[in-house]
């Protein structure tokens, strides 16, 4: 009785397990209902996928929403309001004209630099004109002349433009630099600028040179020769701060130019752009001036 007992619940213990083993034979049993749940029949409803995968959003009221909704076109007063974006780029694409399609140049535009000039740095102009030009050249340079012959030339036909003008050596183991130095000395005169004009008509300045052109340009012989003697320590010491500046802002090869925080030069937009440049942020220093004017609570009280 006792073994009939043991027998009958080994069986039942293999049988739990899947497993009978009869005449030194092992069968292994797999339950239909095991490979139902495995692996469901054909044409049975399949399990709904988790949270996050493939099933579409929807919105509250059960609409499928897209991936990239577009926004509604609105229509005041039979115009169409642009999004911020869409106006940004359909007034870049005005003011830059025939170069709306240099991608090249757009990007680039979107890159600023931020510029301190330091207040011995020759200026022209008023300084709160709308577009603001830092000029990083080297007055010895007679390659580079010719870029800024035609900046002069595409400067003169704006309308409100401040420029200054830092010095930015050729090569930063220059000893010396005559046609730098006497440019200080022109600027102590109050002729920095015709001196920078007159420079432009050599091609190939002697050291003695510079001194005659202060005096054709009108400086006084004896005014220079006080400043000369008693300033030049510290016009060196300009220069070198100038050079300072243009290493801080990447400029190694001049004449480069900051216009409005974009750099035309050395790395930046081309130089040949430099007109295209100017005339793009004189719009857009126009379009900024006309915003705050509207903003003006004076203006805003107007019918």
């Amino acid at each position: 009785m006792v073994q009939k007992t043991w027998l009958s619940s080994s069986v039942a213990i293999l049988l739990t397990c899947g497993v009978v083993s009869l005449w030194g034979t092992s069968w292994v049993f797999h339950h239909e209902a095991m490979l139902a749940a495995i692996e469901p029949a054909s044409g049975a409803a399949k399990e709904a996928p988790a949270e996050g995968g493939n099933e579409p959003k929807k919105s509250h009221t059960g609409k499928v929403l897209t991936a990239d909704p577009t926004l509604p076109t609105v229509t005041i007063g039979g115009r169409t309001v642009l999004t911020a974006e869409e106006l940004k780029a359909k007034e870049q694409a005005e003011d830059l004209g025939k170069a709306a399609n240099n991608n090249p140049l757009k990007f680039k535009l979107q890159q600023q630099w931020q510029v301190k000039a330091y207040a011995h740095n020759p200026t022209r102009g008023k300084p709160d004109a709308l577009v603001k030009v830092y000029e990083f050249s080297d007055l010895s340079c007679i390659q580079c002349m010719k870029y800024l012959t035609q900046a002069d030339a595409a400067m003169k036909e704006g309308k409100s433009i401040y420029q200054t003008q830092i010095h930015a050596p050729v090569s930063q183991y220059q000893d010396t630099n005559l046609a730098a130095f006497y440019g200080k000395v022109a600027q102590r005169s109050g002729k920095f600028w015709e001196y920078r004009e007159a420079l432009q008509t050599l091609e190939a300045p002697k050291p003695e040179d510079y001194f005659d052109i202060l005096l054709k340009i009108g400086s006084n012989r004896a005014e220079v020769r006080k400043i000369l003697n008693t300033e030049s320590r510290r016009l060196y010491r300009e220069l070198d701060a100038d050079a300072d500046l243009a290493m801080r802002v990447r400029v190694g090869e001049p004449p480069a130019f900051i216009i409005n925080g974009s750099k035309v030069g050395d790395g930046g937009i081309p130089r040949e752009e430099f007109e295209v440049v100017l005339a793009y942020q004189e719009k857009q220093a126009i379009r900024r001036e006309e915003l705050a004017r509207l903003n003006r609570p004076e203006e805003m009280k107007r019918p």
